[in-house]
């Protein structure tokens, strides 16, 4: 083992001492870059390989669910009404722009989920709002791009008022939906890492493009009716 030697005055001894000094040698480090070399294709794939896995591992997620209604009353909602509003894990927020779960350089043009927003592209900001029966959902809100539904909610749409038409959409949360529409400039931000328990509530295989499972008209055309309901937890 060497060491290296240091002569250094003490004051408070009046005198010279001499320390030695353990000499780390060059080939640790060599050995140590080598063996992070060594592993860093490995750490690669499997950072992948779970970015894959969360992403493809999962059933694929219907557009309408084949499941009966809950048998509760709901109150239906007038636009002369104050907004039902969300509970811890129910609850539906609709946006005029696209949602996202992190804040980033594009954020002004990308709601945060379950925030508050300002206005986008001269549109209103967003809507988020509790379990009730919407007949006329343009009297809640008129530009839809990004949908996210929470954990114990379900969803069901329709593609005329008055729960009227065809059933376009019944899912259960946590669910994210946004817009196919202009979206190429923006994707990479969909499947980005997002903060805190918005990464846990949305998971990569929790999040869709409405081209994914949303047939027809594009989601921001819709001008039908809807049903929030709370639903015990997933």
């Amino acid at each position: 083992m060497e060491f290296s030697k240091k002569i250094k005055y003490d004051q408070n001894q009046d005198k010279y001492v001499v320390r030695l000094k353990k000499k780390r040698s060059v080939w640790r480090w060599i050995l140590l870059g080598l063996l992070g070399l060594f592993l860093l294709p490995f750490l690669l794939v499997g950072g992948i390989w779970l970015y894959a896995y969360d992403l493809f591992a999962s059933d694929p997620i219907p557009a309408v669910q084949d499941l009966p209604e809950p048998e509760v009353q709901l109150p239906e909602w007038n636009p002369n009404d104050p907004l039902p509003q969300p509970v811890p894990g129910c609850g539906v927020h609709f946006s005029a722009a696209h949602l996202t779960g992190r804040t980033s350089q594009y954020t002004s043009c990308w709601h945060i989920i379950f925030q508050s927003s300002c206005s986008c592209y001269g549109r209103e900001g967003s809507v988020y709002v509790g379990a009730g029966l919407y007949p006329d959902i343009t009297a809640l809100f008129n530009s839809f791009h990004g949908m996210a539904i929470d954990k114990n909610t379900r969803f069901i749409a329709f593609s005329e008022p008055d729960f009227k038409g065809e059933k376009i959409m019944d899912v259960t949360g946590p669910l994210l939906i946004n817009c196919s529409a202009c979206t190429n400039k923006f994707l990479p931000e969909m499947w980005m890492p997002y903060t805190g328990e918005l990464q846990t509530l949305f998971p990569l295989k929790r999040r869709k493009l409405e081209s994914d499972f949303y047939g027809g008209n594009p989601l921001y055309c819709w001008r039908g009716s809807c049903k929030i309901f709370c639903v015990s937890g997933n």
